[in-house]
């Protein structure tokens, strides 16, 4: 019996957010990662279904990106935590042209069953750790849950990826009511993990979304319909939800306590970047000591920052050029490049989340250099790439 490959693959992306939800519970008391090896199943797939499909491009990229990985492993020590970083980011391409392909075939029902079930799957999670169970975002204040899943940061990125598919598709249908109540709950839910990319990410989407499509007409000074809703909305979360939702977050979840740490020893800067500026002058001043003019075009590796710092810098693009320097950097940009180009070209008369992926697509740039895990997460990276491809979905889904 022959399995249908594209169905397979469906089936596998469905598991791949409550794998890695068991993975965390796993992982706290064994090194075996069931997600590593989950993943590294669905890239061997994708990997197949690029050849039966003679989509090239992606492998094009791959391709590239393992020739520079075995070129540097001749005078660098590279660990499979260096691999491993690329793969992530690779993950994103891949999906985004395994998602177009589905687009692009009529195929796009998955797009949005994904997205929901990821959603509730966050859900869950925040209700059990608002109930005590699971694991706190911030263990040391003892502020925030992130539910059973291990990665904190990345559950904040996967959470602004599906809440962007849900409400884009909300948006575009004009389907008001929804949009307001998957408004609220992702509020809530952001509240509860407590870190400020996924508080901050989301209120931006829920702000900005409606404004892309928004519909004032300045010749007769009237307002749409949709525009009108939209309005009201907006006064009802600005003077009411918004001040209870800050006095929640910051007293009753007691996130001012972490946030004074920052502001009082330290300053802005450190309070906005939750102390990655301090990690970033540290290992620049290392690199400038101790990194030569090969390890400027091929990076140092990740093992070089866990010896010297302890950890990354948590600031994505700052992150790859130490592990990859720059020609690593350079393939990333042109891969980013790629995607963006193939968006751009789009009519949007005719593919109606052009202009909020495109939108989506620069907000994550802002947020990678802002925090870390946004384009090297291992858990939302393949959200990402499906929310690039929402893009070629050609009219309003009914």
């Amino acid at each position: 019996m022959r399995i249908n490959l594209v169905k397979f693959l469906n089936f596998l992306f469905l598991l791949y957010i409550p794998i890695d939800c068991i993975n965390g519970l796993i992982i706290r008391s064994t090194d075996i990662s069931i997600s590593s090896i989950f993943k590294t199943l669905i890239l061997i797939l994708l990997i197949k279904f690029f050849f039966d499909k003679k989509i090239y491009k992606p492998l094009y990229f791959f391709i590239v990106f393992l020739i520079f990985y075995f070129i540097r492993s001749f005078s660098l020590t590279s660990s499979s935590l260096d691999f491993m970083w690329g793969i992530k980011f690779i993950s994103i391409v891949f999906s985004y042209f395994y998602f177009r392909y589905l687009v692009t075939n009529r195929d796009y029902k998955i797009l949005f069953y994904l997205a929901y079930s990821s959603f509730f799957i966050i859900v869950f999670n925040v209700f059990v750790g608002s109930l005590g169970y699971g694991y706190q975002q911030y263990s040391r204040e003892g502020i925030g849950t992130r539910g059973f899943f291990y990665a904190g940061n990345e559950l904040g990125v996967l959470l602004i990826s599906t809440c962007f598919i849900i409400l884009s598709k909300y948006n575009v249908e004009n389907n008001h009511f929804k949009f307001y109540v998957y408004s609220l709950v992702a509020i809530v839910c952001s509240s509860f993990l407590t870190t400020k990319s996924s508080i901050l990410g989301v209120v931006i989407l829920v702000t900005v979304i409606p404004l892309i499509n928004f519909k004032f007409n300045l010749s007769e000074l009237k307002l749409s319909r949709s525009s009108f809703k939209f309005l009201l909305f907006s006064s009802f979360i600005l003077f009411f939800v918004f001040p209870l939702f800050v006095y929640f977050i910051l007293f009753e979840l007691d996130l001012i306590s972490r946030l004074s740490t920052y502001y009082y020893r330290f300053d802005i800067f450190t309070l906005i970047f939750s102390g990655r500026d301090l990690a970033l002058n540290e290992v620049t001043e290392l690199y400038n000591n101790m990194a030569s003019a090969y390890n400027l075009y091929f990076g140092v590796g990740f093992d070089w920052l866990l010896n010297n710092l302890g950890h990354s810098v948590e600031l994505d693009f700052v992150d790859f050029f130490l592990i990859f320097g720059i020609l690593g950097l350079i393939w990333i940009f042109i891969c980013l490049k790629y995607i963006y180009s193939d968006i751009k070209i789009l009519n949007f008369k005719l593919f109606p989340f052009k202009k909020l992926v495109l939108f989506f697509f620069f907000f994550l740039l802002v947020l990678s250099s802002l925090s870390g895990h946004v384009f090297n997460s291992g858990l939302a990276g393949y959200m990402i790439g499906l929310c690039f491809s929402l893009s070629h979905i050609q009219y309003s889904i009914k």
